[in-house]
């Protein structure tokens, strides 16, 4: 069994929010995991803890879409996405 989606991080908030803008309008599936680190969760926080590493990285994390519904032309669009997100 492989992945159904394979995690990337994007460091730049802008590029972040232009790929998931993007992915939606064009249904190519790129997409957050969670709203925010897990320990902001409602119900899984401890008290008084802050995790500053996994919030920022939260805010970093997208995913791409593997599985076996994904096509050649998804991949190619993902990949210009990708690109552009990046130059």
């Amino acid at each position: 069994m492989g992945l159904l989606r394979f995690p990337i991080s994007v460091p730049n908030s802008e590029k972040r929010r232009f790929l998931l803008k993007e992915s939606a309008l064009s249904g190519l599936g790129i997409m957050t995991v969670y709203p925010d680190s897990i320990n902001r969760l409602p119900g899984l926080s401890p008290p008084g803890k802050t995790f500053p590493v996994a919030e920022s990285f939260a805010r970093q994390l997208i995913t791409l879409p593997t599985h076996k519904y994904v096509t050649q032309k998804d991949v190619v669009a993902v990949g210009r996405l990708l690109l552009h997100a990046n130059s």
